[in-house]
């Protein structure tokens, strides 16, 4: 077995190339370092070419910077809290200490747009270039870096959204930092919390708190825009009015910035409508603590069941035009036509069919086949697939 994809260290150093032998030994380490997948060298798809977004050194650099500055808060937090303590807090408590003076001295010594300037202009010249990417299966994660490798995630196709509704620079500019920093409130959340696989109304009632102490944190400060903190405060209200913290309602529209001066102050910003999409959608096929991971494809249903009424519709909407029912890599069985039960992977996504992609069936149903055949889904209408998860 092969690696397909070279692994980078935190600081951008490689790690294991591409084309390295994986052993029962170098399996363990990468187990130890927090890997639950990578991607393999296989024969029956080496002329499978991935597109990523953003390439995996960029990728290691960006959530790196991002690991650092909330690592420096949560040393400070941890100095400053038992865990006790932290669970106790209400969020007025919880906001007269992040005010404190020690608090914003070591903010003070981090200039935030200064530190992710870099990374936000890679994302925006990136995805703001008219060559074609396609999203393949998922980026390789780890689990110790989830929620830096999640930021970057919601970063990625947040920007895509505001790019497809014809948001300014500026302003994409804006919700990418916001983006990366949506989820800082977590750093006052119990580590023993945040890694329960099995949560109480109390523990999700502490974990939902951190939208509102990242909002504490970021709103005041001269290098980032008051609406990049509220990315943070509202990323998880809902259209219909039952998210929190608030419980603000939307209007399942997206206003844009020549309109938003008739915005309510008791309705979702346009950009926290925007994050709120990605943000469920990248938890929805990540493998958490408290959740296993789900394929895409039943994540896609989930967004559509949820349009109008956890998420914004016309959010909804754009999402759903770009993002592949079955990235490139999935795995998938046909469920019917002539090669029901048969097995294989997707090769090619279509932008103007993202439902339909190119699949190579691999095995028939009861073994491997001689030559794989490959399948167009837009010419091959009575045949339908379904994502195979492990």
């Amino acid at each position: 077995m092969k690696l397909a994809r070279t692994l980078y260290y935190q600081y951008g150093g490689v790690m294991l190339a591409a084309g390295a032998t994986l052993d029962a030994h170098f399996i363990s380490r990468l187990r130890q370092f927090g890997y639950t997948s990578i991607y393999i060298y296989d024969e029956d798809t080496e002329d499978l070419v991935i597109y990523d977004y953003i390439d995996e050194r960029a990728r290691q650099s960006i959530t790196t910077r991002v690991q650092a500055l909330f690592s420096s808060i949560r040393e400070e937090v941890a100095r400053s809290f038992s865990s006790d303590e932290l669970k106790i807090k209400s969020a007025q408590e919880m906001r007269g200490k992040v005010e404190e003076g020690k608090f914003r001295d070591i903010l003070d010594r981090i200039n935030i747009k200064a530190t992710f300037a870099a990374a936000v202009e890679n994302i925006i010249e990136n995805l703001l270039s008219d060559r074609e990417i396609c999203m393949c299966v998922g980026s390789i994660k780890t689990s110790a870096n989830y929620i830096y490798d999640h930021s970057l995630e919601v970063a990625i196709h947040s920007a895509l959204i505001a790019k497809r509704l014809a948001f300014p620079r500026d302003e994409i500019r804006d919700i990418i930092l916001g983006c990366l920093l949506h989820d800082i409130g977590y750093i006052f959340i119990p580590e023993d919390i945040r890694t329960q696989s099995r949560l109480t109304q109390r523990d999700v009632n502490i974990l939902q708190q951190h939208a509102i102490y990242g909002y504490y944190l970021l709103r005041d400060r001269d290098d980032i825009s008051l609406l990049s903190a509220h990315m943070a405060y509202q990323h998880h209200e809902r259209q219909d009015g039952e998210g929190y913290p608030r419980g603000l309602t939307g209007t399942n529209k997206v206003v844009r910035r020549h309109e938003a001066i008739y915005e309510r102050s008791n309705t979702i910003h346009r950009y926290s409508s925007i994050v709120a999409v990605p943000n469920y959608y990248d938890g929805l096929v990540s493998n958490l603590p408290y959740k296993k991971a789900i394929p895409p494809d039943e994540a896609i249903k989930k967004i559509r069941d949820a349009k109008g009424t956890m998420l914004n519709e016309e959010v909804v909407d754009v999402f759903l035009d770009y993002i592949p029912v079955y990235p490139l890599g999935t795995s998938i069985v046909v469920t019917s036509g002539k090669y029901h039960g048969w097995r294989g992977v997707v090769i090619a996504v279509m932008s103007d069919k993202v439902d339909k992609p190119v699949i190579r069936l691999l095995h028939d149903r009861r073994k491997k086949i001689k030559k794989p055949i490959d399948i167009d889904l837009k010419e091959e209408k009575e045949i339908n697939i379904k994502a195979v998860w492990k």
